[in-house]
Parts: structure tokens; C-alpha cells; sequence
């Protein structure tokens, strides 16, 4: 599917399509050049930041089955065959990339080619960041630690750059002149971000210390030679000042500011982006919309067969509470003070000598959270990655409590919510341990851990149960589904593909992939 064109400048570029997911009918177009990469990274090119997100979605996991269980090993199938078609040899992907996610994994592909920029060689290795599949892996972004950078991504960064470093030693034919191209959707932009501080920050220490390497070659990497581009990406890097975090120049974060993922970890706690926001549909345009819907439709259309994805943020409403309260006349204006409110309530619940001890400020809103965030991350562990424990969660809820009883519980009986909430939770850990105890012993969860977590979670709850978070809870149900519509990359895509000088050449592409293909 793979050819070559000129643009109207002349210049050699490569067109094909890549696949996405298991389904063979799932493929997108893109467009590249290794002319992406003569340009200092401190410049934002619209270009290359469609092909980076054409790259970050191909890494969305191929997943085949054996005797009714997925088989993980194939999982990076798409990005494997997508970086072969750009020319990379010897490519790499990390033991992560293939095995069942955890709280602990991260997967990454690298590999590696030869360019020239101006008569000079250079090496280009990718580094493609998991952005999808992550099962359990998600409760690790609950994982945000007392202090300092995101401690899940900050982590998952360093086990990316680690695993980077070791094949670059490896390779004989890795050496010289170096440039990175570093890209993450999501989870796996938060992560990408912090990789490329990482490789920033080696680029400092190297230039104070004349001579220093963490290489066992000749290896030159310099700042303008290190492309970032993350895109939907939440906040890991932890700062006082958001200034500090803009000496990163060569890191893009593509963000939609109506998309709840990259308001979080929220700001109150301290948390922004490493390098430069770039925001689209800046302002909310109405014409702008409309031309990234049109597009939107066509490439669903092309490699869906229908249109399944909508654009719903534009369609937000406040139902008249805007008038009680901040101007939440937008769905990100909402998202900020929502997600604010969330975070205040985990500090109201506290002790009065906590609140004593570390104030109603960055660090004090922070450490409140971090007590719970054990419990959270269990759970999201075992309700996203656990099919079993999902099924009995969703037996108990349909089948044994009525949702209206609960409610009216919360409203008018905080100790009869409670208790109806620990049964619930003894419930579904009865009938999960019972169904372990025929599939698998080992993933029973004990008496105690199932005491921590329902004092956890009724601890949470307690928080949550102000009447003046009401407004909030009501806006964020009747929009839940405008919300959840925008974190999504298709819409990110035709949003990039209506800024690309090469926008022609996708939509003429778009034209050539047949459904079902």
C-alpha cells in the first residue's frame, strides 16, 4: 500500500497506510519524509505532528486469541509493520510491549535508520510509547505520589529511556550524530513527555560535564535534534511555576482543552505539561469544528464503513446552574472547577490535624489524595484489568441493589449509605473469591486487603457526600456523554489533518482506502 509522491515543493515523500486494532478493515493514511526532521525540534511542525499521531495509533495492539485467551506476545504487530514501512531496521520492542499489562508495565518500540539533513548523517530512532491496551496498567496513573513528577509516569519514562539506552549500546551501527522522534497518545503521552525531559535534561548535565556519556560509543544528541510530540496528554510533570516547564522547547503536547484526560492530574495539585501546549480548535470556532467534522466523517466512514465517532463538546450545557456558580459556560471552563471540587473534597475529609499539619495548598491538597490513592489504584486494577471482577461488580449492581435506593441513602442517611456500601463490597468479593477459587487461587483477595479497601472506599465516599457538589455531580451526568466523545484519536487526527500543509494528500489518500480492506 506503500508509494511515493512529490509535494508541491518537490519534495520526496512517502504515502501508504497503516492499520489499527485487530479488525483488518481498520487503516489510515499518512503521509511521511524524512525532511520532517531537517528543522530544529524547537519549531512546531504541523506536518510531522500528524505522522507522529498516525505512529502513536499504530501501537494500538494487535491482539490475537489461543483457545479463547489473548495471546499478548503479537501485540505490537501494527506499529512493528508500520516503522518497517518508514525504512527503520532492527526494530526493538520491550518485554512489556508483550505480556499481559500490569500496575507496574509500559510498552515501547524502538528502532533505528540513517537520514540526511543538509549533507550531514544522522541516526533517527523512534521511541513509540504504548498508547493503548493498558488494562491494569491504567490504575498505575492514579499513582501520583506525595512529591515531585507523576511517580507512575516519571517511572514508566525512566524504564522507557532505560530500555532506549541499552539498544543503542547494542547496536553497532547506532553511532554519531542522533536524533529522537518520541511520541505518546494519552498515558502514553504523559510518558513520552517525561522522556523527552529525560533526554533534555541528559543534554544539560552532558554540556556541563564535558565528557560524560552514558554511552559506550560516540554518540552526539543535542536538544534541537530531540522531537517530542504527545498529544491528549495528561500532567505529569510536577512544578510552582509554569514558566519553568517551557524551557522545553522541542516538546509539542497537542491538547483539546475540552478533553477531561489532560486536565488531570489537576492543577491545584501542582501538576502541568513539560514543554509547549499546542491547543486545538483554540477558541471553539464554529467554522473550525465544522471543517474537523467533515473530515472526521469521511475518514470513519472510509475505515469504519459508518460514522461511530462524534465530536459532542460543542453540544455542552450547564442546564441554568452557571448561574449559582463560577462561569461554566463551556465544557472545559466546567471541567476545571469539577475537577477542582473533586480534589478539595479529598482534603475537607481529613482530620483537622492534617489539615493543621500541611494547609489547603499545593503540597496539603496533594498529600490528602495520596492516602486514598492505594485504594483507587487497586481498584482500577481489578475492576479494569480483572474481566472476572468486573463481571461480579456488575452482578451485584444490577441484581441485588436498586441505584435510586442508593442515592436517596446518600442524600438522607449517611451511616445507612455506608453500610449498604460495605455489603455491596463483601458481596462482590465473595462471589469473585468463589469464582478464583475454581480458576485460580492465587488471585483471591484476602480478608484484609478486602477490609483496607472497603474502609477506603466508604473514607472516599464520606468526602463526596457535600450537598454543594450537587450542581456539579448533575451538569457532569446529563453532559457525561459530550465528555467522554472528545478522548478519542480519530477526532484528534482530523484535527491535525485540518492544520497539515500535506491536508490534500490525506484526503485524496483517504479516498484510495477501500472498507474492509
Amino acid at each position: 500500500m506503500q508509494k511515493s509522491g512529490l509535494d508541491n515543493a518537490g519534495n520526496e515523500f512517502l504515502i501508504g497506510t497503516f492499520q489499527k486494532g485487530t479488525q483488518r478493515f481498520n487503516r489510515f493514511a499518512y503521509v511521511y519524509s524524512d525532511k520532517y526532521f531537517e528543522n530544529s525540534a524547537n519549531r512546531y511542525n504541523a506536518s510531522l505532528a500528524t505522522m507522529s499521531l498516525c505512529l502513536t495509533i499504530s501501537t494500538y495492539p494487535y491482539k490475537t486469541f489461543d483457545n479463547g485467551a489473548v495471546c499478548y506476545e503479537n501485540q505490537s504487530k501494527n506499529v512493528n509493520l508500520l516503522l518497517r514501512e518508514l525504512g527503520f531496521k532492527d526494530i526493538r520492542v520491550n518485554s512489556d510491549f508483550r505480556k499481559k499489562p500490569t500496575l507496574q508495565t509500559i510498552g515501547v518500540a524502538t528502532g533505528h535508520k540513517k537520514i540526511d539533513v543538509f549533507g550531514k548523517a544522522y541516526t533517527l530512532i523512534p521511541i513509540v510509547i504504548r498508547s493503548v491496551g493498558y488494562e491494569a496498567e491504567w490504575g498505575n496513573n492514579m499513582q501520583a505520589g506525595p512529591r515531585g513528577n507523576h511517580n507512575g509516569f516519571n517511572r514508566a519514562a525512566n524504564i522507557v529511556k532505560k530500555f532506549v539506552d541499552e539498544y543503542i549500546n547494542k547496536m553497532n551501527n547506532v553511532e554519531g550524530s542522533v536524533k529522537f522522534w518520541i511520541v505518546g497518545w494519552s498515558r502514553g503521552g504523559a510518558v513520552a513527555g517525561l522522556v523527552g525531559k529525560l533526554y533534555n535534561d541528559y543534554c544539560d548535565i552532558c554540556e556541563r560535564k564535558q565528557g560524560f556519556s552514558n554511552y559506550n560509543k560516540n554518540i552526539s544528541i543535542n536538544k534541537g535534534d530531540i522531537y517530542v510530540y504527545t498529544f491528549a496528554s495528561p500532567k505529569g510533570f510536577h512544578i510552582t511555576n509554569n514558566r519553568h516547564s517551557r524551557k522545553y522547547f522541542n516538546i509539542r503536547n497537542v491538547i483539546n482543552d475540552n478533553d477531561y484526560v489532560t486536565k488531570i492530574p489537576v492543577k491545584c495539585w501542582g501538576f502541568s505539561r513539560p514543554g509547549v501546549d499546542h491547543r486545538l480548535l483554540k477558541g471553539g470556532k464554529e467554522a473550525d469544528i465544522c471543517r474537523m467534522k467533515r473530515i472526521l466523517s469521511k475518514m470513519c466512514f472510509k475505515v469504519f464503513g459508518d460514522v461511530n465517532i462524534d465530536y459532542k463538546a460543542d453540544r455542552f450545557r450547564t442546564y441554568g446552574f452557571s448561574l449559582f456558580s463560577e462561569d461554566i459556560s463551556t465544557q472545559s471552563q466546567f471541567l476545571d472547577c469539577f475537577l477542582e471540587m473533586i480534589a478539595n473534597c479529598f482534603f475537607i475529609g481529613q482530620s483537622e490535624k492534617f489539615k493543621k499539619r500541611f494547609g489547603n495548598n499545593i503540597h496539603g491538597l496533594r498529600m490528602a489524595y495520596f492516602r486514598c490513592e492505594k485504594t483507587i489504584s487497586r481498584l482500577i486494577e481489578l475492576c479494569v484489568g480483572d474481566e472476572d471482577f468486573s463481571k461480579s461488580m456488575s452482578k451485584m449492581f444490577n441484581k441485588r441493589y436498586s441505584k435510586l435506593n442508593l442515592f436517596f441513602k446518600i442524600i438522607f442517611s449517611k451511616s445507612k449509605f455506608i453500610e449498604s456500601v460495605r455489603k455491596i463490597c463483601d458481596d462482590i468479593f465473595v462471589d469473585y473469591n468463589r469464582k478464583q477459587s475454581k480458576i485460580d487461587p492465587s488471585r483471591k483477595v484476602s480478608s484484609k486487603e478486602i477490609k483496607s479497601l472497603k474502609d477506603g472506599i466508604c473514607d472516599m465516599l464520606i468526602y463526596f457526600n457535600k450537598m454543594a457538589n450537587y450542581r456539579y455531580w448533575y451538569i457532569f451526568f446529563k453532559n457525561v456523554s459530550n465528555i467522554l466523545s472528545v478522548h478519542e484519536p480519530e477526532i484528534c487526527l482530523a484535527c491535525l489533518i485540518d492544520e497539515d500543509p500535506k491536508k490534500d494528500i490525506y484526503l485524496n489518500q483517504m479516498r484510495n482506502i477501500i472498507y474492509n480492506f
